[in-house]
């Protein structure tokens, strides 16, 4: 009996350890994932990446967690990807998992933002409608694109060279200004630039001013710039002052020291003052209105250096002297002086046949106190020609006020009215103008008064000019 027992136990022993010699043999040990190579630095522009696994098996998996890294492919060890341009300026990761039994890696993509230099200077002018080529500095490590507004489109091209935008303009022969606007973008950044191309009639309309005072307030006045002949009359209708300029280059140049009138005893030029205080009262100094990008988007006009004066320009500036002082007193001054176009541009003059007037006497001069009307008749030594000038003024003034007098309808201040008229003697007779445009500049000089007649006849077919000067009993100067 114990025998078969021992029996029994050996067999167990036996069937045991034949047992635990199986399950060796079946046992493996898992495969590690081991990442043989992988590309995980991109720049901007993106592109295609791999991950290399060694001793893959078909149990590899992988998966991405960003929408701008996406798995293309997972088999024979390689994982391949695609990498989507970055149009933001700020670098970005993204992690790919992968998965093989039970073993996993995390790889970290990491792609650059793109690079955008460019200048901030955004507006360029160009003068008498040249053609131009203006170099616009712009780079990017991200493709770049240019478009014109459609207008301009059939004048304007451009080309991509190392430093930036080359933007080429053609010649203007057929409009006095041509606008375009460029449009520059890469990736997220989007640039505008404003371009003008314009004649000396671009000026050749009303403009409203606006400036500061003294006061630091804000004010406007209207203002008629006109081309005639070789010069440009600026005119600011509501305070009477009339000054000139001349095209240098296509802009418009405008000389200090230039006379505007007589106001309560002083008489009035037209400067500058610097930054500091110091005023430019010479003739060889000069400013240019020239054009310049409004806030508002628009083409407007502004009073700009052109390098005559040393100094830098501050405020546009009124000066007074009266007979006992030898030094400037400031009238006003203005700062941030801009123009906004009021009004289209106007044709250029027509022609006229010019008539030359030759007055030397007072026939007539009539003073209405109540109503500030100064009637005047003044004619030719050879009584050949005759003129009357219905002004208006101040109603409290007792003589006549020096400043520019323009043709109106009714009694505003520092106008003449359409009754005025000139009698001239043409084919045996004596043959009556009226008006329909035109200026009337009364000055002093000691006792004299100093007419600048610049008339236009009604039918635009005659301008009369000239000027008087001498005293008128009835008006004497103050």
């Amino acid at each position: 009996m114990k025998t078969n027992i021992i029996y029994l136990l050996l067999a167990g022993c036996a069937l045991f350890l034949n047992a635990c010699k199986d399950d060796d043999a079946l046992y493996t040990p898992p495969v590690e994932l081991e990442i043989a190579s992988a590309s995980v630095d991109f720049d901007a522009l993106g592109g295609d990446g791999t991950i290399d696994v060694s001793q893959a098996t078909n149990e590899l998996k992988a998966n991405s967690n960003a929408d701008w890294c996406v798995i293309n492919s997972c088999s024979n060890g390689r994982v391949s990807y695609h990498v989507s341009k970055n149009e933001t300026m700020q670098t970005r990761t993204a992690i790919i998992s992968l998965q093989m039994g039970e073993s996993n890696r995390k790889v970290g993509i990491t792609q650059l933002g793109y690079i955008a230099e460019y200048d901030l200077v955004s507006s360029f002018t160009f003068a008498e409608n040249k053609a131009f080529n203006q170099l616009i500095p712009f780079k990017s490590n991200m493709p770049i694109d240019v478009t014109f507004n459609p207008e301009a489109q059939s004048w304007l091209t451009y080309e991509e060279v190392a430093e930036g935008i080359r933007i080429i303009g053609t010649e203007n022969t057929e409009t006095p200004v041509r606008e375009a606007t460029v449009t520059i973008q890469t990736g997220e950044t989007t640039r505008k630039y404003q371009f003008l191309q314009y004649g000396g009639l671009f000026y050749n309309r009303d403009w409203t001013c606006r400036f500061l005072d003294y006061y630091e307030e804000r004010l406007e006045e209207t203002v008629s710039i006109r081309t005639e002949a070789e010069e440009v009359v600026i005119n600011f209708t509501e305070s009477g002052y009339n000054f000139k300029g001349k095209m240098v280059d296509g802009v418009l140049t405008i000389p200090c020291a230039q006379y505007l009138g007589e106001r309560s005893g002083y008489k009035l030029f037209l400067g500058l003052l610097s930054s500091d205080i110091e005023p430019a009262l010479s003739p060889e100094i000069s400013f240019s209105l020239a054009p310049v990008l409004l806030s508002n988007g628009s083409w407007g006009l502004s009073i700009q250096d052109n390098g005559s004066w040393q100094k830098k320009i501050q405020y546009l500036t009124i000066f007074a002297f009266n007979d006992e002082s030898t030094k400037p007193q400031i009238w006003e001054y203005f700062s941030d002086v801009k123009f906004e176009a009021a009004g289209d541009i106007v044709p250029p003059a027509p022609e006229y046949e010019t008539v030359e007037l030759n007055f030397a006497k007072i026939d007539k001069a009539e003073c209405n106190k109540f109503t500030g009307e100064f009637y005047v008749k003044i004619f030719s030594n050879d009584w050949l020609q005759e003129m009357r000038l219905d002004f208006y003024t101040d109603p409290s003034a007792t003589t006549l006020p020096s400043g520019t007098y323009n043709l109106g309808t009714g009694t505003d201040p520092f106008t003449f009215n359409d009754y005025s008229s000139v009698d001239i003697f043409e084919r045996g007779g004596m043959v009556n103008y009226k008006f329909e445009s035109g200026s009337v500049k009364v000055s002093t000089e000691g006792s004299n008064y100093v007419f600048e007649i610049d008339l236009i006849g009604k039918g635009g077919k005659k301008r009369f000019i000239g000027t008087f000067k001498g005293e008128i009993t009835d008006l004497p100067v103050q």
